[in-house]
């Protein structure tokens, strides 16, 4: 696997963990530290940049600069309100939030979503896609997002790839994926036998 032109099996350890450092990540879980506020939440996005004394260090006690910088992503994803709040007491939309903020505290060359929208309504769904896009295009970085919502895949993103048992089933511009392409991405393997009667 390629990142930037680079063969991620052939680096250094070293070498890796910046390439890492670019990559920000949002989890499906959102993967928050549930004790912690807001602010410490978003500002662990740099560890990975980070030696062990300066990360903890971070945590512990952020400089103004870093809460100024969480602050205002905060406010650039709709909860600035919230940088002192601890984690656990936010809504599942806020949390998630908090965990897209943290991944762009990195300053991500590319940002990775896996099933951003699980755990939000249809509503709040588009709204975060859409935001996702928004940031991706102010800051040029690449955005990836893992998403089995079709209909909001086709509506938001000029590219689909569709991925089965971790072989890609099809890789094209959004238009010109039809029903057959999904058809095979979706197929129930062995129904055929099923309906004849064999397993």
């Amino acid at each position: 696997m390629c990142v930037d032109y680079k063969d991620l099996g052939a680096l250094t350890p070293s070498a890796l963990r910046r390439v890492r450092a670019k990559i920000g990540f949002v989890h499906q879980d959102h993967a928050l530290v549930p004790n912690l506020r807001v602010s410490q939440n978003v500002i662990a996005g740099s560890l990975g940049s980070r030696s062990f004394v300066s990360a903890v260090r971070s945590m512990v006690w952020p400089d103004r600069a870093a809460l100024e910088r969480a602050a205002a992503i905060l406010t650039r994803v709709g909860i600035g309100d919230k940088l002192f709040q601890r984690t656990d007491r936010l809504s599942g939309g806020e949390r998630q939030r908090v965990a897209i903020a943290r991944a762009l505290f990195q300053d991500p060359s590319a940002l990775l979503a896996d099933e951003p929208v699980s755990s939000v309504d249809p509503a709040r769904a588009r709204d975060t896609v859409a935001l996702l896009l928004e940031l991706s295009r102010e800051r040029r970085s690449t955005l990836v997002v893992s998403i089995h919502d079709i209909a909001l895949a086709r509506d938001f993103f000029p590219r689909l790839v569709g991925l089965r048992q971790g072989r890609i089933v099809f890789d094209e511009p959004t238009e010109r994926v039809d029903e057959r392409d999904l058809a095979a991405l979706y197929a129930i393997e062995g129904l055929e036998r099923v309906e004849r009667g064999g397993i």
